[in-house]
């Protein structure tokens, strides 16, 4: 799933990936990295923020099974998290009652996740009960779709429910927003040369004089000429741009 904004990362496991992480294209990559989860289930990705780190997993959870359990698991067991952690994602475990305590659900398959969050010290952030998945054959609702955060963080969370009026067309899922109150490390926000607005007699008289002083050989005879001849045009194209070309300035309602 390639888009100009945003950053796929998908399940490392073996097989079609279940989960997907997308990361918008604003957040500076050095400040993110995927952990190595050998499942197709989870996707995880390991954030840095000014404040804390943060480990994000996104989890499918096929129903009847507890797959995303036993290979969350184990990666758990073999790198213990040095981060909070938040898990969000379709875990096919009904009517999540609240308190903790699932309902609806067969014992064996919820207590496997029950362990597991009291392990790590995880909390349900969304609302007990939330409604998140609407079944095609029947139309009925359940709270397929969860919501945890690492019990130290909780604080953190300022919001997180359901977006009924944003569902997609033919989704049976609802989307859930979730916002946390953490700082983000950005990409600059670097002006873009406006070549609208340039003054081209002024521009092309300014690179002629640039040319007049350090003139380039047009004696090309090898790949090696070729390429000195790019990189000298390059470096009086880029300094007549910088001097010769305004640049946007970025509105406050530029959407990031």
């Amino acid at each position: 799933m390639a888009t100009p904004s945003w950053v796929s990362f998908y399940a490392r496991g073996t097989g079609r990936p279940r989960s997907l992480i997308l990361v918008n294209k604003n957040i500076k990559s050095d400040s993110y990295r995927q952990a190595k989860v050998d499942s197709r289930n989870v996707t995880s990705l390991i954030f840095k923020f000014p404040q804390v780190s943060l480990q994000i997993c996104s989890i499918y959870n096929k129903p009847g099974t507890n797959e995303h359990y036993d290979e969350l698991s184990r990666h758990l067991f073999l790198n213990p998290p040095e981060h909070p952690m938040l898990w969000h994602g379709d875990f096919n475990k009904r009517v999540w009652a609240g308190n903790n305590l699932p309902a609806s659900t067969p014992a064996d398959e919820a207590m496997a996740l029950l362990q597991l969050l009291a392990e790590y010290g995880l909390d349900l952030v969304l609302r007990a009960g939330t409604l998140t998945h609407e079944s095609a054959a029947h139309k009925t609702w359940n709270t397929l779709d969860l919501v945890f955060t690492s019990s130290d963080i909780s604080d953190s969370v300022i919001f997180c429910d359901t977006l009924p009026d944003l569902r997609l067309p033919k989704s049976d899922h609802l989307p859930i927003l979730e916002i946390l109150d953490f700082e983000l490390l950005r990409v600059p926000d670097t002006p873009k040369p406006n070549f609208r607005a340039v003054d081209w007699d002024k521009f092309n008289k300014a690179l002629a004089v640039s040319l007049a002083a350090d003139p380039i050989s047009t004696d090309i005879n090898s790949s090696d000429d070729d390429d000195t001849t790019y990189f000298a045009l390059d470096k009086l194209l880029q300094h007549t741009i910088a001097t010769h070309v305004p640049r946007f300035k970025s509105s406050p309602y530029a959407k990031r």
